[in-house]
């Protein structure tokens, strides 16, 4: 019996996990490997000419980090939820000390700061900070609940996600915008003044990003950009955004074909990063654009229907920061590339090129199907109670 109640501790209950929600990250992903490929077609060769050797390629880096992350969806659900909560909760003081850390022995690339190198690959403490956040509010909250009427536990809370938030914005600004925005609607969800939690959330958050937006120049720039319009610096700062225009407009409904955009060819920079769903829309049109935003639709939805049916709030939020996240970055994302919004960087989730960025959605979504394990196991105790019940009044 010890034995028994030892490993209930570390694996989950038994139950199978939501493969939906499996399959439609895994095709995601495979989208994106084929994509990352088509993107950086011009950039496999280097500036001699001599093609890549295959593991210097990004699309084959994105298989094997898209490989890692499914594999880690296969692993993860199957140990205790709440023992791997606790994991994560205490990586929370080491994510800060990387954050800080990172700038001073990270790797500059693009004017800013926010990786460290590891030979082959790179490593974004600002892409962990997101996962750790989640956990460590869902955690806190799911402990505090009696206390969530009280002014002190929301300060607590904020400044819990502040701490984080201002440490990104230094050198990230919109993924500190993003872990902001993930923080806040979980807090604003839980906490029982709602109108409390926006004005001291709203001003606190407001506070900290703008500062930070106004400490680099190159921000303000961008937005002055945005503000006139890509066209009146269309070969300068405008550049990109102008050729991810392009890109998006000739696609039209059926796009040029897989392959076969021109604006990968030198006009846009790094396709395959944060702008790739302009690619996307030129090489495969509104028709396929439009399918993968209905599948992103799809995927929220069921990790919308998974939070509804569990029955711990730790676990509830943990979905809906899971959920929030991968909505705000496509939201992000598709914004940037059609000019809605200023140019920044945002990676389009499961699809950009970034181990970082992959291999970290794709533990959350471990979590998430850990605890669709959890809910069919409750599920099914809870049918198999009602069963004995009927049998008793028989």
């Amino acid at each position: 019996m010890k034995i028994r109640k030892k490993l209930a501790m570390i694996f989950n209950q038994a139950g199978s996990m939501d493969l939906s929600i499996y399959f439609v990250v895994f095709f995601l992903i495979a989208f994106g490997v084929i994509m990352v490929y088509s993107s950086s077609f011009n950039v496999l060769v280097d500036e001699s000419g001599k093609k890549l050797n295959l593991l210097s390629q990004f699309w084959v880096k994105q298989m094997i980090f898209g490989g890692i992350g499914l594999l880690a969806m296969m692993i993860i659900p199957q140990f205790n939820t709440k023992l791997m909560t606790g994991i994560f909760v205490v990586l929370y003081p080491v994510t800060l000390l990387l954050l800080v850390l990172v700038r001073y022995f990270g790797e500059s690339n693009r004017g800013a700061t926010r990786a460290f190198n590891l030979g082959p690959v790179s490593f974004q403490p600002s892409e962990l900070t997101k996962l750790v956040v989640i956990i460590t509010l869902a955690f806190l909250i799911g402990h505090w609940q009696k206390h969530l009427s009280k002014t002190m536990a929301l300060l607590y809370l904020l400044i819990i996600l502040a701490i984080p938030t201002a440490l990104v914005a230094i050198e990230d600004f919109s993924t500190a915008a993003v872990i902001a925005v993930i923080g806040g609607g979980m807090i604003w969800i839980s906490y029982k003044k709602m109108g409390q939690t926006l004005l001291l959330g709203g001003l606190g958050t407001g506070a900290i990003l703008t500062y930070f937006f106004l400490k680099k120049e190159n921000r303000s720039q961008r937005w002055d950009v945005y503000a006139s319009g890509p066209w009146a610096q269309a070969d300068g700062k405008g550049r990109q955004a102008v050729q991810s225009l392009y890109a998006i407009g000739s696609g039209g409904f059926f796009g040029r074909g897989l392959g076969q955009s021109l604006q990968k060819m030198g006009r846009i920079s790094q396709a395959h990063h944060d702008i790739i769903f302009a690619i996307i829309c030129e090489e495969l049109g509104f028709f396929g654009a439009g399918l993968i935003l209905l599948l992103y639709l799809g995927l929220c939805y069921q990790l919308l229907q998974t939070a509804m049916n569990t029955s711990e709030i730790k676990d509830y939020l943990i979905v809906i920061g899971v959920m929030i996240q991968i909505a705000v970055q496509v939201i992000i994302n598709i914004g940037v590339a059609s000019n809605v919004l200023p140019n920044t960087g945002m990676p389009l989730p499961f699809i950009s090129y970034g181990g970082s960025s992959l291999v970290i959605l794709c533990v959350e979504m471990a979590m998430v199907l850990g605890i669709t394990k959890k809910n069919q196991y409750n599920y099914l105790k809870r049918l198999e109670q009602y069963q004995e019940e009927i049998e008793i009044t028989r």
